[in-house]
């Protein structure tokens, strides 16, 4: 009998060592204590009730973690189960990036829970994936890149840019991977001008005007050389910094649609391997409802809708500026600057001419280096009126030409291809959508 007791003993306190001393009236009863013999336990103070159904061991002492771990299984499941994870600050100070202990504990729980929190502990609802969530023990709390997406909206602009500093300093998080993500566009300059630099500029400064009080002003000759000089100046300048502007416009255009590309694999990770679905309008859904890219942004898989808009489209007609400030409705999607492979990923209607068929797995996409996943489109028809507008899907050449790829950067297009790269494509359009146009295989969009 004794060795029993022993044995309950010693696999309870292994359960409540890796819950920060916590257990819950459930985890004791599995482990072997009676129900009707829990009051003696803590009458006796072998255990302390924290809530219903919650206790703990003696001897332990409160740090962030076991209040994460506390509200984690305030908030369990019906079946015992733990449903919340730790986020936002109460994360961020997991990951040791706070500069204080938060106020209270912030948890983020499924949606439809129906769990009453605790009074210290503040609520998010969401459904989070698993690639989002990491482990300490039994405590779950949010990685470090969600964290971040989690608190950016919230937090003080500065204190938000201090962490991301600390985190690239930890080696917490790459700062290649920071700077593509636009957090950090600007470091400080490391050029600090001193006391006695300023005071030798000014001394100079001096100088120079006395001595040109002692001679005469420019004549027109001078003056007119000096305008004809600057005129060649900028003739020569202009395209140069032209260039440069759509190279730098180019280079951001490359990363947003290397972002959203990165969701469209987070999404296939999450979902048995298959690509999110273009639309359902074959399922009575209006596409002004719902599209593939509202459907990542609100999954949080593509969080900010400002990478949907191209720069270089931007430039040629701001009409849906919206995505840029952030404030696109649900039938602004469909004039996303980055159009989907729709017909061979996005479902699988060129295999069975079924609007209805689900989307393309990953697995069956045969050489996903030379297979297309997203590339810059806009829509024909608008365009040959004189407006450039963006659009949500591509089709290859088999099917129409109203949907095309957009040469729109060097005469050529960016495009994501399904094994993660992104190139830029000369005479894209011509060359991947022509394809199929003349009776070919259509290779580039097909998954075989």
């Amino acid at each position: 009998m004794d060795g029993a007791i022993h044995s309950h003993r010693e696999e309870l306190a292994a359960r409540a060592n890796r819950q920060y001393g916590y257990f819950t009236a459930g985890q004791a009863s599995a482990v072997g204590y009676v129900s009707n013999h829990h009051s003696y336990h803590l009458k006796q103070g072998n255990w302390l009730r924290i809530g219903r159904g919650l206790y703990r061991l003696g001897g332990w002492a409160d740090t962030p973690d076991s209040e994460a771990m506390r509200c984690l299984l305030s908030l369990r499941h019906k079946d015992g189960t733990i449903q919340a994870v730790a986020s936002h600050s109460t994360a961020l100070c997991l990951h040791e990036l706070s500069e204080s202990a938060p106020e209270v504990t912030e948890v983020t729980v499924p949606p439809g829970t129906d769990r009453e929190a605790p009074p210290d502990c503040r609520l998010h609802c969401s459904e989070l994936p698993r690639c989002d969530i990491m482990r300490k023990g039994e405590l779950l709390y949010t990685r470090l890149l969600r964290t971040f997406c989690d608190l950016e909206p919230v937090l003080p602009r500065q204190e938000w840019e201090n962490a991301v500093r600390r985190a690239v300093e930890n080696g917490k998080i790459r700062k290649e991977l920071v700077m593509k993500m636009g957090w950090l566009k600007s470091a400080e300059s490391p050029f600090q001008e001193s006391p006695n630099t300023m005071n030798n500029d000014a001394s100079a400064g001096r100088r120079l005007h006395l001595s040109s009080l002692s001679r005469a002003g420019f004549t027109l000759v001078e003056l007119l050389v000096v305008v004809a000089i600057i005129s060649i100046l900028a003739s020569l300048l202009l395209p140069i910094l032209g260039k440069a502007r759509e190279m730098a416009r180019e280079i951001s255009c490359a990363s947003n649609i290397r972002q959203i590309g990165l969701g469209h694999q987070m999404y296939s990770d999450n979902n048995h391997g298959y690509f999110i679905r273009a639309d359902y309008s074959a399922f009575g859904v209006s596409y002004y409802t719902w599209s593939w890219a509202l459907g990542l942004n609100q999954e949080q898989y593509v969080p900010d809708i400002s990478i949907y808009a191209c720069p270089t489209m931007m430039s040629f007609n701001p009409l849906y500026s919206e995505f840029s400030t952030g404030t696109a409705s649900s039938s602004r999607f469909l004039y996303v600057h980055y159009g989907y492979n729709v017909y061979h990923l996005g479902s699988s209607y060129k295999y069975t001419w079924n609007w209805t068929s689900p989307p393309a797995k990953f697995s069956q996409v045969k050489n996903p280096s030379a297979t297309i996943l997203l590339a810059d489109s806009f829509g024909r028809t608008s365009y040959l009126s004189g407006i450039y507008v963006g659009t949500y899907q591509i089709q290859d050449g088999t099917f129409s030409y109203q949907i095309l790829i957009h040469d729109r950067h060097r005469d050529g297009a960016q495009v994501q291809w399904v094994d993660g790269h992104v190139s830029h494509e000369k005479d894209a359009c011509v060359r991947f959508e022509n394809d199929g146009a003349v009776g070919g295989t259509a290779e580039y969009f097909d998954r075989n």
